[in-house]
Order: C-alpha cells, then sequence, then structure tokens
C-alpha cells in the first residue's frame, strides 16, 4: 500500500491525499499424493509444473468457499519443493496478482429498462414524471469502484449513457447506426472503445475504434460502491435499443 500525503512546515502528522494498493501476492501450501507410487507422484509433479510455467504469462487464480467464487489474474512466481515423505510431496508455491482486488468469477450483468413516462408505484426517490429513458438501480456491494463493459445496440442519435449517482457522463457526438453496436469497456487494463459494424458478407461484426465519437466532456466511468442509478438517453425516442452493462464485483479479501 502507497499512501500519498503532504506536510507543511510545522504541520505536525501530514495531510492524507489518497492510497493505492500495491499487486498481490498469494501463497499455497499444497501436497501431491502419488497414490500409485513414486513415478506417478513425479509425473504430477512435472504436469504442475507445466501449468504453472510463468512463460505460459498471467492465468487465472480462482478460489471457491461457502460464500461463493472469486478470482484473480496471477502469474506462478515461486514453485518450491519444502520436502518429500514417502510419495507426498510438499510444495510452496507463490503467485503475484497484478490486481490487488479478488473479482467474482462471474460477472454481474444489467439490462438497462425503458421508461415511458408517468409515475412509478411505489413511490420512489426520485419519482418519474413524464420522463423518457433508460434507467436502472445497480446495486454494486463490492469495496471498491468497479469498471464497466457497456454494450448499446439498436440505433440512436447522439447517446447518452449517464452514472446520475457520480454524474459522469458518456457522450457521442453522432449517431449510432441502426445495425451496429458500441462497446465500452472502462477498465484501464483493457480500456476500448469500439464500433461493431455487422459485414453482411461474413454476418460477422468487424470493430473499428471509436474512440473519436466521444465527447470531451465524457468520462469512462465506474460503479461507485453501494446504489448507483444509470440513465440512457438520446435524441430520438427509440424504444427499441439494448444496453447492457456487465461489471465484475471487486473485494478487498476474501
Amino acid at each position: 500500500m502507497s499512501v500519498d500525503s503532504s506536510k507543511a512546515p510545522g504541520q505536525s502528522g501530514y495531510t492524507f491525499h489518497n492510497v493505492t494498493l500495491e499487486e498481490r501476492v498469494v501463497r499455497l501450501t499444497c501436497h501431491i499424493h502419488g497414490v500409485d507410487g513414486r513415478k506417478h507422484m513425479y509425473g504430477l509433479r512435472r504436469q504442475l509444473n507445466r501449468v504453472l510455467s510463468p512463460m505460459l504469462g498471467p492465468g487465472k487464480l480462482i478460489y471457491e468457499n461457502s460464500f461463493g467464487a472469486f478470482s484473480l489474474p496471477a502469474i506462478c512466481i515461486k514453485n518450491g519443493y519444502l520436502g518429500r515423505i514417502m510419495d507426498v510431496q510438499t510444495l510452496d508455491i507463490s503467485f503475484e496478482c497484478p490486481q490487488p482486488f479478488w473479482e467474482s468469477a462471474e460477472p454481474s450483468r444489467v439490462d438497462l429498462a425503458y421508461v415511458d413516462g408517468g409515475l412509478e408505484f411505489p413511490l420512489g426517490t426520485p419519482t418519474l414524471f413524464g420522463m423518457l429513458k433508460y434507467r436502472d438501480i445497480i446495486q454494486n456491494d463490492s469495496d471498491a469502484p468497479v469498471p464497466v463493459a457497456i454494450t448499446i445496440e439498436g440505433g440512436a442519435i447522439n447517446p447518452i449513457i449517464e452514472n446520475v449517482t457520480t454524474g459522469e457522463v458518456i457522450r457521442l457526438s453522432q449517431q449510432l447506426p441502426l445495425y451496429d453496436k458500441l462497446y465500452i469497456n472502462t477498465d484501464p487494463e483493457k480500456l476500448n472503445v469500439l464500433l461493431l459494424k455487422l459485414n453482411p458478407a461474413t454476418n460477422e461484426y468487424d470493430a473499428t475504434n471509436a474512440f473519436g465519437f466521444l465527447t470531451d466532456d465524457s468520462t469512462l466511468w465506474r460503479l461507485l460502491p453501494g446504489v448507483n442509478i444509470v440513465t440512457f438517453k438520446s435524441d430520438d425516442e427509440n424504444k427499441m435499443i439494448n444496453i447492457q452493462i456487465e461489471f465484475a464485483k471487486r473485494f478487498a479479501g476474501v
């Protein structure tokens, strides 16, 4: 953990500004049991060494308990042998994880619902009066803000998707064609804005960089811990737009 701070002359203590978390190291002690003899044990050890090879790049470390399943991108930085008793080999394995937060193994998905004016019953806050937009309340029970992957399809003129809770918007300065999709990922490690255009020859989507579609006041926002109100608006009244939001919840520890 790193703390960003400053200290004025004569100040007792310091002024706190921010905190950033370092990479996470996960250590695992385990045993290989050669149930069919020592040759079997060495074969299993060789197989494990191959799977844990750092030359393969980052893999996914998955941990499960009674509460759920959690994952982390991880690379093996140590695969040592602590000792062997008969046909049982004890291992000391360490994984370095660039991401400090554990993530839910399965992402959450939200489809924004179309709201067509009038009052909502039972009355909530805020109450909707004649509002023409897509809107949903997303509960993020994570321990930290989480990035989102947004897919918009169905055509829209100057669409805006806003996290009302933070006041941040993602705004397009042009029309999204009817049969195209817009994909937005706000994760710094996977940051992307893509226009997916249907190719009639292959019936598949061709992706092109669409960062230039965004206005200068756009922010690739995240979901805060707790309740987030998310809306989608456009200059037309297309009620057939599909807006999907996916995110993996993040946890400081499991």
